[in-house]
């Protein structure tokens, strides 16, 4: 692991760890998925430390984290239930991540999204009940001077989340540190220049909202994604905002997406939510489960009308959205 962190926040050390490089170097997989492990170490309580995403070599990860000043890992976060992220069978091959680090010392807490811990739990042969189910808004401390906030991000899958990590203010009495920006650890929901596959219509409305909602975060947030898929290796919402071809086009698609779903009852809330709400940015959609019709909707880029030129051009066509092609509807169309 590289001595210098990536950047101090508060008094958090961050280290962004590159698997297949800086730890599992013999893995089969490690080098080929280019997952980046963060470890975050705060300085006034080394004990307290906090690592996301480790996956493919839980003890090397721990080792890591001891190279930079852990004491003892506290908690561990998971960005979503992919086997790459939290471990279990991927291919034919069984990658460690959170089970083993259940198994060290201290036995950490594991925090994963509440719409993936089902299955997250399945996949890694744990009892559900030693994971901590995370909402969106939920805080996660990281020593005494800074603390995590839980965004709910779904799309890439369902409880998929991104951490935003910022200092605490500090009293007369404390420590005080120089002002720095928060960071955000967002997966696979934004890369750099790119952003996590989705699965469906349904789910790629989530993911548009998502980033929407990451488009919010101040311009000068550092980027801190979940793969090495760019260069550099981390970078802003700002300049994702001005150059990440995808995330522009969610940008343009979001209020329009909004106002569809004032109008149609179920675009923006898939079964499985509680309660039959989805809190996506800081707008609920009530949804009826039962309500499975059919929406020619497919978002990623903000055209008007659903023509056939417009048509050609999707990724994506059902047989519905193609009888409806010589009649211009007010949709946007699937990239």
């Amino acid at each position: 692991m590289a001595s210098t962190p990536v950047t101090v926040i508060g008094d958090v050390s961050v280290f962004q760890l590159l698997a297949g490089r800086d730890f599992a170097e013999s893995h089969a997989l490690a080098g080929q998925m280019a997952n980046y492990v963060y470890v975050l170490v705060p300085q006034s309580d080394p004990s307290a430390a906090v690592l996301v995403d480790p996956c493919y070599n839980v003890a090397e990860v721990a080792a890591c984290a001891a190279a930079g000043g852990a004491v003892a890992i506290a908690t561990a976060l998971f960005t979503h239930r992919h086997p790459d992220h939290v471990g279990g069978s991927f291919g034919g091959v069984v990658l460690e991540g959170l089970r083993e680090v259940l198994e060290l010392v201290g036995g950490p807490t594991c925090g994963v999204g509440a719409l993936d811990l089902p299955a997250t739990a399945k996949q890694c042969h744990v009892d559900p009940a030693r994971l901590t189910a995370l909402h969106d808004g939920d805080t996660v401390t990281v020593g005494p001077h800074a603390a995590i906030t839980v965004i709910h991000t779904p799309g890439h899958t369902d409880g998929s989340l991104c951490f935003q990590l910022q200092q605490l203010p500090c009293s007369d009495q404390e420590a005080s540190f120089p002002a720095q920006p928060t960071a955000v650890f967002t997966g696979d929901t934004l890369f750099i220049g790119s952003c996590g596959k989705w699965q469906d219509s349904q789910s790629l409305r989530y993911l548009v909202m998502s980033l929407d909602r990451l488009a919010e975060l101040p311009d000068d947030t550092i980027v801190f994604p979940g793969h090495n898929y760019a260069h550099p290796t981390s970078s802003t919402i700002g300049r994702e905002k001005g150059g990440n071809d995808l995330m522009m086009q969610a940008l343009e698609a979001a209020p329009k997406l909004r106002d569809l779903a004032a109008t149609q009852p179920g675009i923006l809330a898939p079964v499985g939510f509680e309660n039959g709400v989805a809190v996506l940015g800081r707008r609920k959609a009530s949804f009826t489960p039962a309500d499975t019709r059919h929406l020619p909707t497919y978002i990623a880029c903000a055209r008007q009308e659903l023509t056939a030129e417009a048509l050609a051009k999707c990724t994506v066509v059902c047989t519905e959205c193609t009888s409806k092609a010589a009649e211009p509807a007010s949709a946007l169309c699937h990239l």
